[in-house]
């Protein structure tokens, strides 16, 4: 089973980032990574997330000090993501935003598609 890494980022919202967090821990799917982006949190959220990364091995937390997010200048979100990249060791990757909560089964079907395809080099839910 290949190693399937998830990437999310949080700042605001912690109600919500809840939610969209323990879809991604509790995917039928085990064999995960997950790197929670702390994006200039408040220090709630910082408290989860370190309890978080506490209890669960398969998680990786990436600090920064303030926000990056800048709507003059949308592109500047690349660099958490990049940066994720450089930690993550998954052989699969996926992008989801705090606000997104995925289905149970989400990362298994992206799985299943990539396996049975191997052409395939990118997938997204519909």
């Amino acid at each position: 089973m290949k190693k399937f890494t998830v990437i999310t980022d949080v700042f605001y919202k912690l109600d919500i980032f809840k939610y969209t967090i323990n879809a991604i821990i509790n995917q039928s799917y085990k064999n995960l990574e997950i790197i929670i982006i702390d994006n200039g949190s408040s220090d709630d959220i910082k408290k989860y997330i370190t309890q978080l990364e506490n209890q669960d091995s398969r998680i990786k937390v990436i600090h920064y000090k303030n926000n990056i997010f800048d709507f003059d200048d949308p592109m500047a979100m690349v660099k958490i993501i990049q940066d994720a990249l450089l930690v993550s060791s998954g052989e699969y990757v996926f992008y989801n935003a705090y606000d997104d909560v995925m289905a149970d089964d989400y990362i298994q079907r992206m799985a299943n598609l990539f396996d049975e395809n191997k052409k395939s080099i990118s997938a997204a839910g519909i």
